[in-house]
């Protein structure tokens, strides 16, 4: 979609398999500005970045599950902070139990995909999320 074009993500996993598979569905999708980030803290840097060269993410997809820094505190850490707080962020994780999903519905989550990751729900998460 012409759309997906002009918006700009950070994808946020510690699996290059899952890494390059979920690059290639956004790709496939339309997406042409796609920044990676191997954990939290790598993640959080390339944003800070990203803003203090004036640009910003219109969407962050942040593995729950990675080393350093997980996706939860990179979501808290992202709500604390008043300028990047309204970044729209999906998670990724492979726990689908319902005190998982909460945990992350209270710290500001989006919205919420269970692994394995498929184009149409990708698709269809992205879309709700950025209300498209």
């Amino acid at each position: 979609m012409e759309i997906y074009a002009n918006l700009t993500i950070l994808l946020a996993e510690d699996s290059p398999s899952v890494m390059e598979l979920t690059k290639e569905f956004l790709s496939d999708l339309g997406f042409e500005k796609i920044y990676t980030a191997r954990d939290g803290i790598e993640a959080l840097d390339r944003i800070r970045l990203m803003y203090q060269r004036g640009g910003k993410f219109d969407l962050v997809i942040s593995d729950w599950e990675m080393p350093k820094m997980d996706g939860l505190m990179l979501l808290k850490k992202i709500r604390q902070n008043e300028s990047l707080k309204k970044i729209p962020f999906i998670i990724l994780t492979a726990n689908d139990k319902k005190e998982h999903v909460l945990k992350a519905v209270q710290a500001g989550i989006n919205n919420y995909i269970v692994k394995p990751v498929d184009p149409e729900t990708l698709q269809l998460k992205i879309i709700e999320t950025l209300k498209l």
